[in-house]
């Protein structure tokens, strides 16, 4: 698990930086592929571990334990493929501006001012 994190969450803080500086977005749609078949049909339990190397590191994997979460629960639902790829596509970038803030204010302990 913590290989396919590395690389997929790799590819996923391409997929949102290449979003918000206007570039065009390639692996979104095999890495939604690769999400909802490795995940979307899980019948276990799974545990998630994330070894962090940098603080970076936590956005992107972060995001992509979401988008796993979202594809197994999808995948519960029953929902048809479609509504599951739009489901993790979503998940991707609900946290897009973690991107874009200034990483003192995403790890500042206390509050903001």
């Amino acid at each position: 698990m913590e290989a396919f994190q590395t690389k997929e969450a790799h590819v996923i803080d391409e997929i949102c930086k290449n979003l918000i500086e206007g570039k065009s977005i390639n692996g979104l749609e095999e890495t939604t592929d690769l999400i909802i078949r490795r995940f979307g049909y899980l019948k276990q339990p799974m545990h998630f571990n994330q070894s962090l190397r940098s603080k970076r590191d936590f956005v992107s994997k972060h995001t992509l334990n979401v988008a796993i979460l979202t594809s197994m629960i999808a995948g519960k639902l029953n929902l048809e493929m479609k509504e599951r790829t739009y489901l993790v596509e979503a998940a991707f970038f609900y946290d897009i501006g973690k991107y874009l803030a200034p990483q003192e204010c995403i790890f500042k302990s206390g509050a903001l001012t």
